[in-house]
């Protein structure tokens, strides 16, 4: 399994890199989403078959009840059925320590002999995977956790998931979902399955008669919400509010997904204003969808930060006096403060 090419830490980087190569022994694949984790192993498979003609074995373990030992045998043994196999180590972070360590300072060429594929998969960013993971590249590991994907890219793996139900819908309403859904890759590609099962191989499908209205995650409702709210327009954030509720959205559920909101954009306007530079932002915020970023990027610049500063004040002023006192609801207080900010 010797592969001596060095291909960054995006998804994209390595799936094309499988394209034409051959898969590396050692995987840590983060970020949430689980499509291009799953496209990622599906074509590490794909490889290795190709390579021998017969199916890899795979093992799935679970970080909480991970036992070391038959991990290290099975990563370290030859199989009886095949010469190749793949281990597949979910949520890797429940696992204990020292375990962790051993799994990752494991010698990788007693693993290269027996074309072995090892891949440590969660869903969270690599800040948050830790010191042990970050430098586990140091020992052969080849970490893969940005997710982001170019307009180009995001339309192009739609589209092939439509192709994959004989489905081949108008570039404008694949643009229409890329809007609709912030990017969010893994939401597009479960409502095109739901989709691609109704109208399998319908060739007289009325695209511009599809309802999308309920594609509109709770991220992109907030963005509306505090676009209105930060622009002084009081009627049009009371009016969200209430079609939010009407949805079955909580009173805290709006509030914290609005102070949240507002606290990151505090984050983005300050970096944006010292660095003077959309790059170093999206470098800082990495870890964050690249539409909603710049989407972010572009509501911060149109407002002042005082502006941000001052809403985020009255949002935590609400937040103080729910916890504090029992004559006035939070519901009472958030709409009064939508209604005035």
């Amino acid at each position: 399994m010797s592969n001596k090419a060095t291909v960054d830490s995006k998804y994209v980087s390595h799936l094309g890199h499988l394209a034409k190569n051959q898969p590396f022994a050692r995987y840590i694949c983060l970020s949430q989403s689980h499509y291009l984790k799953q496209l990622l192993i599906s074509m590490i498979q794909k490889r290795l078959e190709k390579l021998e003609k017969t199916k890899p074995e795979v093992y799935v373990f679970y970080g909480k009840t991970l036992d070391i030992h038959e991990w290290m045998d099975k990563a370290e043994s030859s199989s009886f059925f095949s010469s190749q196999k793949i281990l597949i180590l979910k949520d890797f972070k429940s696992v204990e320590s020292k375990k962790l360590k051993q799994i990752l300072s494991a010698p990788e060429h007693e693993m290269d002999n027996q074309k072995t594929v090892l891949i440590l998969e969660e869903g969270i960013s690599l800040k948050e995977a830790g010191a042990q993971v970050s430098k586990a590249s140091n020992n052969g590991w080849h970490i893969v956790d940005d997710a982001t994907l170019t307009k180009k890219q995001w339309m192009g793996r739609l589209q092939k998931r439509w192709e994959w139900y004989g489905l081949n819908p108008p570039v404008e309403f694949i643009e229409k979902i890329m809007k609709l859904t912030l990017m969010d890759l893994d939401l597009a590609i479960e409502q095109v399955d739901r989709w691609g099962l109704l109208y399998h191989g319908n060739d007289a499908v009325d695209w511009n008669r599809i309802d999308t209205n309920h594609l509109q995650p709770d991220q992109a409702i907030i963005f509306n919400l505090s676009d209105a709210l930060l622009s002084h327009d009081h009627a049009k954030s009371l009016s969200i509010y209430f079609d939010l509720t009407r949805q079955g959205k909580s009173s805290e559920e709006i509030f914290y997904f609005l102070l949240n909101h507002c606290i990151l954009l505090g984050k983005v306007k300050t970096t944006l204003e010292l660095a003077q530079s959309s790059a170093a932002v999206y470098e800082a915020f990495k870890e964050l969808n690249r539409y909603r970023l710049g989407k972010l990027i572009q509501q911060a610049s149109s407002l002042p930060i005082q502006r941000i500063y001052e809403s985020i004040e009255k949002l935590l002023i609400i937040d103080k006096k729910s916890k504090s006192q029992s004559d006035t609801t939070l519901e009472t207080m958030l709409t009064t403060t939508i209604a005035s900010l």
